[in-house]
């Protein structure tokens, strides 16, 4: 009995973890596009009253981010969007709500208990994002 029980928790383990494949970035370790549409869809409808932000951030329009590719690398851009992400959950008070959703895109989902919230948290964070990577931290 106790080596069925073990196998059943191996399948378990084996369908969380192809579960959890494929929806946290690499890079960021933040949730990506994939858990994003999921969650969202999986959301109750929100009141009319209720208030809140969804912010964008792209660190990089997408021509910069494939001349960046060519000219320096690959591994700025990674360090560009660990760096964003580091100052998003920092800036923002954590993971939640917060996605990164392709190269240097992020997706914030502001939750607000009156209007205004969402946008003091945006401010918050524009201060230490006008130079998302500091160059000793991106060679």
């Amino acid at each position: 009995m106790q080596s069925l029980t073990d196998l059943a928790a191996m399948v378990m383990a084996q369908v969380e973890l192809e579960h959890a494949f494929g929806r946290i970035d690499p890079v960021s370790g933040l949730p990506n596009r994939l858990q994003f549409l999921d969650e969202f869809a999986a959301r109750p409808v929100v009141e009319a009253a209720a208030y809140g932000v969804a912010l964008m951030v792209d660190l990089s329009h997408s021509s910069q981010f494939g001349q960046a590719v060519t000219v320096l690398g690959p591994a700025y851009v990674e360090a560009v969007a660990r760096h964003g992400a580091e100052v998003l959950v920092r800036t923002l008070g954590g993971r939640n709500g917060l996605y990164h959703i392709g190269g240097c895109a992020f997706l914030a989902l502001l939750e607000a208990t009156r209007p205004g919230d969402g946008s003091r948290r945006w401010r918050r964070w524009r201060r230490p994002s006008r130079h998302p990577c500091p160059s000793a931290r991106c060679r």
